[in-house]
């Protein structure tokens, strides 16, 4: 575990809502460690199992559910390759939250494109008129 810290910038009351953990380790080449966290209201020694049967199968839980939603969010027409970048970025996304518009209509003013639909086609699809 790590240092000693500023212990001045612990709450005294010992609640509230940030945390930070200090997990230190030496991992040689080609090896893999795993470390679990367990964040709860109750002590470490109310706890029996933190980590027993129940945490494996609400892991693995979410988990499936997962790889279920980004399933359904990959076209299927995108390789393996191509499906692991996309759930990579969109989960950077999801993460921070962050939201990004990409205006196409501007996008090809800007590059002098031309439309595979005429601009009178267009105005009336967003006035909302039928033909």
């Amino acid at each position: 575990m790590g240092g000693a810290g500023n212990q001045g910038a612990v709450n005294p009351g010992k609640q509230g809502t940030k945390v930070a953990a200090d997990y230190r380790a030496m991992i040689d080449a080609g090896q893999t460690k795993v470390i679990r966290l367990r964040l709860s209201k109750s002590s470490p020694d109310q706890k029996r199992e933190p980590f027993g049967k129940q945490f494996e199968e609400v892991f693995a839980n979410r988990l499936r559910e997962a790889d279920e939603f980004y399933k359904s969010v990959t076209p299927p027409s995108v390789s393996e390759d191509a499906a692991n970048v996309m759930r990579q970025a969109l989960a950077g996304m999801l993460w921070s939250k962050q939201f990004f518009f990409f205006d196409g209509d501007n996008w090809l003013d800007e590059h002098n494109s031309i439309r595979s639909i005429p601009d009178f086609e267009i105005s009336g699809i967003r006035s909302g008129s039928t033909c």
